[in-house]
């Protein structure tokens, strides 16, 4: 990949999310600031963006989280689990999706918060950063990463730049570095859709959670696929069918949202510009 397409590829914002909740969660009245430190003067997608002001404002008695339903689960799960009152203000899109808002999630099993929001590893994730060691087989990512963030912060680690890995899988496919494409997680499906890689049928049977992202993804790529004006305000969504149209030279597809692509990819469109 040319150093120019390198640049644009995003943080990860799962990782980095995990490390700021970590630093919460390691505070006694100072939050070690050194993520956020890290962080201040990279090209944050919105999700990292509205992490790092939760994290900075969680003082106050109202936290926005924007439009991040993991920075939420992860918050609300600690501040559940602590015994801490606050209130949580939400983007419009984030209002929509299925939150379990039940205090006493904090007492189940890994397994049992596996099955919340339609199977969502979020609860799950945020259970291992408050301290739940419990032994659980799973190939799950999330679960993984969760779990290796926990090791990386207690054993101090120094902090370094890390690429979003399933962004930057697509991206090699996508400018023809790689010859194959393997999906593996559910932040796979619309790409992996758009490319003709998966059927709807396949991914409702995979991840049965993506009904409940910024969009049911699964209605919403078949609504979008074949469209020449992409109306969608899914930032995976978009970055699919955008990538997916000019792989295949139909550069007269006309995106109406263009900025929601900055939820995980704050410099896609530059990234395009160069592919």
């Amino acid at each position: 990949m040319g150093i120019n397409q390198i640049e644009f590829l995003p943080l990860d914002k799962s990782w980095y999310i995990r490390l700021c909740i970590l630093s919460l969660c390691d505070a006694d009245d100072i939050i070690d600031d050194s993520v956020l430190q890290f962080l201040s003067d990279k090209e944050l997608c919105d999700d990292l963006k509205s992490t790092v002001n939760a994290v900075k404002n969680f003082h106050h008695k109202t936290i926005n989280v924007g439009e991040s339903a993991t920075l939420l689960r992860f918050l609300k799960f600690y501040c559940w689990k602590n015994n801490i009152d606050k209130k949580f203000v939400v983007g419009p899109m984030l209002k929509r999706r299925q939150v379990c808002n039940d205090k006493d999630i904090v007492n189940l099993s890994l397994e049992k918060l596996l099955e919340l929001d339609y199977g969502t590893s979020q609860w799950a994730s945020a259970s291992i950063l408050m301290g739940n060691d419990e032994d659980i087989k799973t190939d799950n990512e999330k679960i993984l990463m969760s779990k290796r963030a926990v090791k990386f912060w207690n054993e101090g680690e120094k902090i370094e730049i890390v690429i979003d890995k399933v962004i930057e899988k697509q991206a090699k496919y996508f400018l023809g570095y790689d010859s194959t494409f393997e999906y593996s997680c559910a932040e796979d499906y619309c790409f992996s859709r758009s490319f003709g890689f998966l059927t709807r049928e396949e991914g409702e049977n995979l991840w049965p959670q993506l009904i409940n992202h910024e969009s049911n993804r699964l209605d919403e790529m078949e609504n979008q696929i074949d469209n020449r004006v992409i109306t969608s305000t899914d930032h995976r969504v978009v970055q699919s069918l955008a990538l997916k149209a000019k792989k295949n030279n139909k550069l007269n597809v006309d995106i109406v949202n263009p900025t929601c692509v900055s939820k995980s990819w704050p410099e896609f469109w530059k990234f395009y510009e160069q592919g």
